[in-house]
């Protein structure tokens, strides 16, 4: 821990160069007890408090993508099922009864996903202070580039959620587990401005968020990789592919909250 140790003095620098929070609400014991003084600063849309969504539509182009490539297998199956079934019977139809159903699927959802990011366009969210502080304010903008239409709603989400990677697992070779710790919803509705706020107070139960760590921490046949991330999803109410839909990564850590904050 001795590395972490920073001086008093230095907080005010380091936290000065995110524009945001009072370094004085800060005290050492709490800095240190992070993987690294002032994690947030590691990225620089957490430092700025500037963070962007701008995936848009291209997720839906690879949903589409794959959809298109199981109905081409599936148009391959059907062309030889006549022989197919002369040769193996009525097993031969199950390749079909899967590629044919699943590929039709992805493909309408993937033009849900086209549909719903052309209208999304590129979303901002500006925090008010950084870090979020556990069991504290967070309070924010977002910034719509298409803005929505006054008196339409959005739903918006706060997560908190455990993650892990399992390498050697009994049952594959990786296994993955995602489980939601805490979460809060709260459902606005559009001005017309394209500026949506954003408040929410965290739990001061659930865990601060921790970056996933790049390499596995030992050279064993069975090794975990264990982080927590902190999201703010931003859906039409409706649920449909073909809406809305934006989604934030947050630096939700274990500071003091400060006197903005608590206003």
């Amino acid at each position: 821990m001795g590395q972490f140790k920073i001086e008093k003095e230095n907080f005010k620098s380091m936290l000065d160069a995110s524009n945001h929070g009072d370094a004085g609400d800060l005290t050492p014991d709490e800095l240190i007890e992070l993987d690294s003084p002032a994690p947030w600063l590691a990225r620089k849309d957490w430092a700025s408090g500037d963070l962007s969504y701008k995936k848009g539509f291209l997720p839906g182009v690879a949903v589409f993508f794959f959809g298109v490539v199981m109905l081409v297998a599936a148009y391959g199956f059907a062309g030889g099922l006549p022989r197919s079934i002369r040769e193996s019977g009525y097993t031969a139809l199950i390749p079909l009864l899967i590629t044919g159903p699943v590929g039709l699927a992805l493909t309408l959802k993937g033009i849900g996903l086209i549909v719903g990011g052309l209208k999304t366009g590129s979303v901002r969210f500006h925090l008010d202070t950084v870090p979020i502080p556990l069991g504290g304010l967070l309070r924010g903008e977002l910034r719509m580039a298409r803005p929505i239409p006054a008196g339409q709603s959005l739903r918006l989400k706060l997560q908190c959620v455990s993650k892990s990677v399992m390498r050697g697992g009994p049952d594959s070779d990786t296994s993955v587990r995602s489980t939601v710790v805490w979460e809060a919803g709260d459902t606005v509705v559009s001005d017309g401005s394209g500026i949506i706020a954003v408040s929410f107070v965290t739990s001061a139960d659930a865990p601060p968020t921790k970056a996933q760590a790049k390499n596995w921490p030992s050279q064993r046949a069975t090794a975990t990789i264990n982080w927590v991330q902190w999201e703010l999803s931003v859906d039409d109410p409706s649920g449909k592919s073909a809406g809305r839909h934006a989604l934030f990564g947050l630096p939700v850590f274990k500071v003091t909250e400060t006197a903005n904050q608590r206003e």
